[in-house]
């Protein structure tokens, strides 16, 4: 039972887990993920792309004997060194942390484009709740904007998209951005054994 870090030297900023199995596996999972552009934390992979994978280093921080053991000094190191970690939610909780205040009515009214992730058609509207004139869902659509993250089978996950579209506030809207949630969200629906259409590459999404 190992608790480890993803560093990064230039910032002293940190990502922190927990793993039963071999560190060095754990952490090749997540240098093959970041490297391919579809890490399930958001700020690391941002922090990634900002300083490139040289400034990183991976490592133990402790070993324990148990897993009740491992869980409190995961949750232990995540809230005593919240302020300098990646981490989106504390380790073991079921309810979301991170997304929270993002919920309001009033974000309901915040701008928002969307673009499918099979054709890389754009949509505006708005504000969240419009979105529901064509169908979607506008809370689903506020949890893919905001990448609401809540644990799930023992990890962070991040709402990624809806209706088979990826969404972004307005305000933040960056076309490379969204071009990398296209990514995650098609990544997810690779692994889900979903059928792909043969057309769709990478100079449809402009």
């Amino acid at each position: 039972m190992f608790l480890y870090e993803i560093t990064n030297l230039v910032t002293g900023m940190g990502y922190v887990g927990a793993t039963s199995d071999k560190p060095e596996l754990r952490l090749n999972n997540h240098k093959y993920y970041l490297e391919k552009g579809e890490h399930h934390n958001f700020r690391l992979q941002d922090a990634y792309y900002e300083f490139g994978k040289d400034a990183f280093i991976y490592k133990v921080r402790a070993s324990c004997s148990t897993r009740l053991e491992l869980r409190i000094l995961e949750n232990k190191v995540l809230k005593e060194e919240k302020n300098r970690l990646y981490n989106l939610i504390l380790s073991g909780f079921k309810s979301v942390i991170a997304s929270r205040p993002y919920f309001s009515k009033g974000h309901r009214l915040i701008p928002v484009i969307g673009m499918s992730i099979w054709t890389g058609e754009l949509k505006e509207y708005p504000s969240i709740k419009d979105t529901s004139k064509d169908g979607f869902n506008h809370k689903n659509v506020s949890k893919c904007a905001k990448l609401h993250v809540c644990l799930g089978g023992g990890r962070e996950q991040m709402a990624i998209s809806t209706n088979g579209f990826v969404w972004m506030h307005k305000s933040e809207f960056k076309l490379t951005e969204m071009k990398r949630r296209v990514r995650l969200a098609l990544n997810r629906v690779k692994n889900k054994r979903k059928r792909i259409p043969p057309a769709l590459n990478d100079n449809l999404i402009e």
